[in-house]
């Protein structure tokens, strides 16, 4: 039985990769003829078993996603700490901007208090700013 004639047996739409996967090779080695195999299928709880497939699948892709996104935010994150100690070493303004934009005001202070940096002027200034809000 292919793909297209279970859809039509079963009156329902599984994705082709579980169809691949788990129905044609349960059905292959099934005694029962394609009609009656289908039908024990439905009644048996077919349709939610591929739903379920469907969101394991959906959650997996999407715990990947997160995964490297996180990956991804972590080494962003350390860029952005090796652009602060380039800043510092240089006095490079522009690159201080690059970060606050990036990170934030409060990470760029943070990460400058907890490594005994200078404190420039400028951020000095943004500081009684923010504090006088």
């Amino acid at each position: 039985m292919n793909y297209n004639e279970f859809k039509k047996r079963v009156n329902f739409d599984v994705a082709e990769q579980y169809f691949d996967e788990v129905i044609n090779p349960a059905y292959m080695n099934s005694p029962l003829d394609k009609d009656e195999w289908c039908k024990k299928w439905k009644k048996e709880g077919g349709i939610q078993a591929a739903y379920t497939w469907l969101i394991k699948k959906h959650n997996a892709a999407i715990n990947d996603a997160i995964s490297k996104d996180m990956e991804f935010s972590e080494g962003i994150e350390e860029l952005m700490k090796r652009l602060i100690d380039i800043s510092e070493e240089y006095s490079a303004l522009p690159l201080r901007t690059l970060v606050i934009d990036r990170i934030g005001f409060d990470a760029y202070l943070a990460y400058k208090l907890e490594n005994n940096m200078a404190i420039w002027d400028i951020d000095k200034q943004d500081l009684l700013r923010r504090l006088k809000k």
